[in-house]
């Protein structure tokens, strides 16, 4: 676990921050809490650096919970003939 102004925190690396964690871990459970606190985080949709991979990332991005709003960027596929032709070819 780490530490950020006194308090545990995690790091999330797609924002390059960290998130305080402002109640109480039981001991021996750090590690356990977070996790569960960044993957918490980054399904919400409130990390600015998915956000940002959303909109400027080169290939399809799974998407990370209900708060993600990934486009379908997949290449269209026509469907071809017995020549080889598609649809507008002819």
């Amino acid at each position: 676990m780490l530490r950020e102004d006194g308090f545990p925190a995690v790091f999330d690396r797609y924002s390059n921050s960290f998130l305080k964690i402002y109640f109480p871990i039981p001991e021996g459970r750090e590690n356990e809490i977070a996790r569960k606190v960044l993957i918490k985080h980054l399904q919400s949709g409130n990390s600015y650096g998915i956000q940002l991979k959303e909109r400027h990332a080169k290939f399809p991005q799974p998407e990370l919970g209900r708060g993600s709003s990934v486009t379908d960027r997949r290449p269209r596929v026509e469907a071809l003939d017995a020549r080889g032709l598609g649809a507008t070819d002819h």
